[in-house]
């Protein structure tokens, strides 16, 4: 199985001591992949769509690997009672992430999330360290013209400073995707075109601390 290059990013995160949930797995093609290389110790993928789920259904018995992948059509992770200690949520909206996250009645037993957004990647800092998970890494992709933002947090009393929650973990590889987005503050910036307004000053704010990021 070879993966996209977003979901490749997602695969290099995983541990070999890692029980996954692969939450709205699509077509299985991460959960396929991780269980074909031996990449962690357990894997379950869950899927709300019957069409995706069949077609994932599917390719897990293609490959043989129905001993190594559990499947369920689910919303998330409801009715998911399995030991798991890493969750990856991907291709899907911030809001209906944090909303996933908030209904998991297992949440403490959880010590890595790797959460992979084309947005609001702020609002989901600020959720995970809410939840008791401190953000170490970050990682961007840009595919079918989108950018996405991949954050591994990990359980922890440790808390992002509030420009990391503001902009993310600052990576110097990561130049291009500031300066992208700069351009679209300043963009923003020019359209409010005033300085009393609350939001001309939050935008004005950021596109200080970005400037600080890419020097």
């Amino acid at each position: 199985m070879k993966l996209s290059n977003r979901l490749q990013k997602i695969a290099d995160l995983v541990d070999k001591n890692d029980s996954i949930a692969d939450v709205g797995c699509d077509h299985a093609y991460l959960s396929i992949y991780l269980a074909q290389n031996k990449l962690c110790r357990k894997i379950i993928a869950t899927e709300v769509v019957e069409g995706p789920y069949n077609i994932a259904f599917t390719n897990i018995k293609k490959y043989q690997l129905e001993d190594k992948i559990k499947l369920y059509l689910t919303n998330g992770l409801e009715n998911v009672s399995d030991e798991i200690n890493t969750i990856i949520i991907a291709g899907m909206g911030a809001n209906t992430m944090i909303k996933i996250l908030d209904k998991y009645k297992l949440i403490n037993k959880i010590n890595k999330l790797i959460i992979q957004s084309n947005n609001d990647w702020e609002l989901l800092r600020r959720y995970l360290n809410k939840l008791g998970f401190y953000i170490e890494r970050e990682i961007y992709v840009y595919e079918n013209k989108k950018d996405y933002i991949t954050l591994v947090a990990y359980r922890s009393s440790k808390k992002n400073t509030e420009d990391e929650l503001k902009l993310g973990i600052y990576n110097p590889e990561l130049k291009e995707f500031y300066n992208k987005q700069l351009e679209k503050l300043n963009n923003i910036l020019k359209k409010i075109n005033n300085p009393n307004n609350i939001n001309y000053r939050n935008i004005k704010e950021k596109i200080t601390l970005l400037e600080n990021y890419i020097k």
